[in-house]
Parts: C-alpha cells; sequence; structure tokens
C-alpha cells in the first residue's frame, strides 16, 4: 500500500523535515546530513515515524474534503441539491372559447409500462385558438396533420411575417395569448430568442397587439411561504427556463389600451415584424401557437 508515488513522495518529504530539524537541534549543517549517517536503528525509527504522520495527514486531508462538502450541501437550496423534476412544454386542446389552467390539473402519460403525472407550473390561460397557416416571403404553409406548402407571385420583405389564427366564434378577447417560438438543434437558437423582444405584431387593419414577454402567470396571489417551499422554487426554476422561448400577446391597442375587436368570421390574419431578419428567416422551422403550458413531472 505504500508503493504509490504520491504517498512515497509524501512520507519521503515528513522524513526529510525530520532530518532537517535534528541537524539543527545538533547545530548541523543539515546538507551534510545524511540517514545513511545515523545508526541504522535511527533510519528505522525515522521511517516509521515519517509513516505513521503521512497516515494522520491524509486522513486530516479527507477530513477536510468531507467537511467542505457537508458545508456546501449544507449551504445549497433543496431544488438545486435534490431530485429535478421532468419537464417540457405541452399542448393542451380546449373544448371551450378559453381555460384557466392551474397547478391543480394533472395530466398523465404512459411509458416503459408506467404512468407518469404532469401538473402546470401556474395559472396559465389557453385559449381555443389554433395556427392555420404561415406566409414567409413567397412561401405559403397551411398547418394541419398533413401540411401543404404553396407559393406566391410576390414576395413579402425579410422582416415580415404572416400568421394566420383560426379562433373560436365566441372568444370575444384574449389576454396573455401564448406564442412559442423554438429553434431545434439550431446552435444560434439563443441569439434568435434574445431578438425575440424586437418582435412587434399588428393585426390586417394595421393596429398593433400589446406584447409582454415570457409566460405570464395570472396568480397574483403568491404565499409568503413559498419562498420556503421546494416545489414552489422547481416551479419557479421551470418557468424561467423557458420563459424565452414564449410571448404573450393581448387584443389591446399598444398605443390607446382600448380593445381590438376580433373578426367574427373563421380566420384571421396577424402580421409579426421584427427588427432583425434572422427571425423571419428562422420563423417557419419551429412555431407553436397558443394552449402552450410548462409543465413538470410529479414525483409525489
Amino acid at each position: 500500500m505504500y508503493n504509490d508515488p504520491k504517498r512515497y513522495k509524501t512520507r519521503e518529504y515528513i522524513r526529510n523535515e525530520m532530518l532537517r530539524e535534528v541537524a539543527n537541534l545538533w547545530n548541523y549543517d543539515d546538507t551534510d546530513v545524511a540517514v545513511e549517517s545515523f545508526d541504522p536503528l535511527i533510519g528505522m525509527l525515522l521511517g516509521a515515524f515519517s509513516t505513521s504522520i503521512e497516515g494522520v495527514y491524509h486522513e486530516l486531508d479527507n477530513s477536510r474534503s468531507r467537511i467542505v462538502r457537508r458545508l456546501a450541501h449544507l449551504l445549497t437550496p433543496d431544488v438545486l441539491s435534490g431530485p429535478q423534476a421532468a419537464h417540457a412544454v405541452m399542448k393542451a386542446g380546449i373544448v371551450d372559447p378559453s381555460y384557466t389552467i392551474t397547478p391543480h390539473d394533472f395530466f398523465t402519460c404512459n411509458a416503459l409500462g408506467k404512468e407518469f403525472y404532469f401538473t402546470s407550473v401556474g395559472h396559465y390561460k389557453l385559449y381555443n385558438t389554433k395556427l392555420n397557416t404561415l406566409i414567409i416571403q413567397n412561401r405559403v404553409r397551411t398547418m394541419g396533420p398533413t401540411p401543404r406548402e404553396n407559393f406566391l407571385n410576390e414576395i413579402l420583405p425579410h422582416n415580415e411575417v404572416w400568421v394566420g389564427l383560426t379562433i373560436d366564434n365566441e372568444l370575444e378577447e384574449f389576454d396573455h395569448l401564448s406564442l412559442f417560438f423554438d429553434w431545434r438543434n439550431d446552435t444560434a437558437r439563443r441569439s434568435h430568442l434574445n431578438l425575440l423582444s424586437d418582435v412587434r405584431i399588428f393585426t390586417d387593419t394595421k393596429e398593433e397587439f400589446k406584447i409582454t414577454p415570457g409566460l405570464v402567470n395570472t396568480n397574483t396571489q403568491p404565499s409568503a411561504t413559498d419562498d420556503f417551499n421546494a416545489t414552489k422554487q422547481a416551479e419557479r426554476m421551470t418557468q424561467r427556463l423557458y420563459n424565452a422561448h414564449f410571448l404573450s400577446i393581448s387584443n389591446l391597442n399598444r398605443q390607446t389600451q382600448q380593445r381590438i375587436l376580433l373578426q367574427k368570421k373563421k380566420s384571421r390574419r396577424a402580421c409579426c415584424t421584427a427588427k432583425s431578419r434572422r427571425i423571419a428567416e428562422k420563423f417557419s422551422s419551429g412555431v407553436s401557437l397558443d394552449k402552450d403550458s410548462i409543465f413538470r413531472r410529479d414525483l409525489s
């Protein structure tokens, strides 16, 4: 066990320190003192002492490491050091014109013969609205079970995208309609998400919608104990993780704060413009509209 080079070097260092101390006590020059010049018994004693002291040194070093790890564990919040719940973005369809989803709503799925339960991490408003059509430059993409793509004779500006939404006939207004953006397998995803703050959304009559970055949690009465609740902390961390992917829009005029009337027809168009050309160029690679809410896996 003492053939390890690191341990042997440490033992030799300790023995050399002992020799220098002996030389100082006897008023010898430590460069002239060698173990071979002593009685063999003294050499054996020095070797035994250095081996024992080396063991004590390693025990102290290991104890210090254990203390540091223990302190780090005690000072780290449980939400970071404990098990992390699985999370994802789920698209949920509804029948009513609108519905507020809460953490009390459960969703289940079966995988590998096991049931998994998911709940919302907050209170989010869902609307019976679907993405119908995307027009990017001269490409017209019709969404649905079998997406189709056609081409126009005219080309839209690089920073402009037309989005067609199918809205429930009974829906007269919406607050914080969620638009989800993602560019999967794109190394520049983060830079694209940073540009979402420049997006402006208009109706076909040039009225500008009010936009709120991120997901809007409609629960305005947080509990005073939320900061000490590991589940609540995990929910906030999950929302922060996905916030950059969302824009929440309301049918309020950005300038006047007056309601923009929703036309009572099956399809309505909205125009999204961005200051960056890259948003328009990347828009079609991964956009889901409405009914998007963040969920986590419930381990309880």
